[in-house]
């Protein structure tokens, strides 16, 4: 999937255009349990560290940064499971006690993930190549 990303990305930019993307990253161990809490939202692609610079390069691509945005993406669900807590009640009785449970385990998944560098948010910016 991010191989034929790239390509198209290539085929479309004029030379030198640029690329900007997130992704999330394998950086440690994860647990099958913690990728299927993590994935719920749909199909996922997960790679590991220096996966998509190796499809980068192979694709025409320079990589010009890679930024670890794992940090902010903690303090979002964090900030997203306080909010959910302030508001419990009126979620429970628009979402149903089920997914409302789902929703908040997800978040502590993905803060407790990034918080460790674990399953990290990078953003990638990359320029075609002449």
């Amino acid at each position: 999937m991010l191989r034929f990303a790239a390509i198209s990305g290539a085929q479309v930019l004029k030379v030198r255009g640029r690329l900007l993307f997130t992704a999330s990253v394998i950086t440690g161990p994860v647990s099958n349990v913690e990728i299927a809490v993590r994935t719920r939202n749909g199909y996922q692609l997960l790679h590991i560290s220096g996966g998509h610079e190796r499809l980068l390069e192979e694709t025409g691509f320079e990589l010009l940064r890679r930024e670890d945005t794992s940090a902010e993406q903690a303090e979002i669900a964090r900030r997203l499971h306080v909010a959910r807590a302030t508001h419990a009640d009126g979620l429970r009785a628009a979402q149903g006690d089920t997914v409302f449970e789902e929703e908040n385990r997800f978040l502590a998944t993905v803060e407790h993930l990034a918080r460790e560098r674990r399953l990290s948010h990078i953003v990638f910016l990359a320029r075609k190549r002449v």
